[in-house]
């Protein structure tokens, strides 16, 4: 029986684990299928990981974007793309650039509040993950003693109210969208079930998504329904993902949420021909016709 994980997160970005263990992790939990979606970078995939994955587990390409529609946060995912294709890339690069300058921008902030820490600093005590972030600096003030608490953080230097904030840049939804779509991939709207402005839920229904992430974590099935509904009024098609990112304490686990065999096997034949993957053994899934 196929069963797809088609969201989580390795130290390319801001997992606990290492892709290869994320693939060692799909086998031990009977998943056969995968799809590695790093927070706006697509480096698990250039690595050529996808080429040596276990006969049976099916590694399919993905990615989760950082936008903004009409200045609210929301993550696009994508999959099924040209890995090679230079747009993407050039995007994936920009978008952590940007990250960058953001988390430099924060710390001087921080510096003057006789709060120095270096970005160095960080990346050590973070090491392996790539994705830093005002989570990471926020636990790096509590274990260094400026704050009794990740909260008071927040509170305090990091919200988007507080001293020390600095306002990400985004690219657009529809630019994320547009992207995709260009690189010969789908874009789906990522966990719908989190988004707490209905009147931009409304909105982002009306863009030219290919999908959305229906089923989510270890979330109730009735919380599955109104985006199962979504998606059949439009015409895309469901996903579903455990967006695990293998934190400690965690209350979600790989393979907690999962794709619907006949929609994963459609992304995956889009995969193999925007990538020309060729196996001595073809997978049971590369016979699979396009809808």
């Amino acid at each position: 029986m196929l069963r797809a994980d088609c969201h989580c997160h390795s130290t390319y970005s801001d997992g606990a684990h290492s892709a290869e263990t994320l693939i060692e992790m799909a086998a031990a939990h009977e998943l056969t299928g995968l799809s590695i979606t790093d927070h706006d970078t697509i480096e698990a995939y250039l690595s050529g990981l996808h080429l040596n994955t276990p006969s049976n587990l099916q590694l399919l390409a993905g990615v989760e974007l950082s936008t903004q529609y009409e200045r609210t946060p929301v993550h696009v995912l994508g999959y099924s793309f040209d890995i090679q294709n230079a747009q993407l890339q050039s995007l994936c690069t920009e978008q952590q650039q940007n990250k960058l300058n953001r988390n430099l921008l924060i710390l001087d902030k921080l510096r003057k509040l006789d709060m120095d820490i270096s970005y160095e600093a960080l990346q050590a005590r973070f090491e392996p993950q790539r994705n830093i972030g005002r989570p990471h600096i926020a636990q790096y003030l509590f274990e260094q003693k400026f704050v009794s608490s990740t909260a008071e953080a927040f509170k305090k230097y990091l919200g988007n109210t507080s001293r020390c904030f600095v306002k990400g840049e985004f690219i657009s939804t529809e630019e994320a969208i547009n992207v995709i779509q260009n690189a010969g991939g789908y874009a789906v709207i990522a966990h719908p079930h989190m988004m707490k402005k209905p009147k931009v839920m409304r909105a982002l229904l009306t863009l030219p998504f290919d999908g959305i992430e229906a089923y989510y974590g270890k979330l109730p099935k009735e919380r599955h329904s109104p985006w199962i509904r979504a998606a059949e009024k439009n015409n895309w098609f469901t996903t579903g993902g455990s967006d695990y990112h293998g934190i400690e304490g965690e209350y979600k686990y790989l393979g907690s949420s999962l794709t619907p065999a006949s929609i994963f096997e459609k992304l995956v034949q889009r995969f193999k021909q925007n990538n020309r993957i060729i196996t001595s053994q073809p997978h049971p899934l590369s016979s699979a016709p396009l809808e």
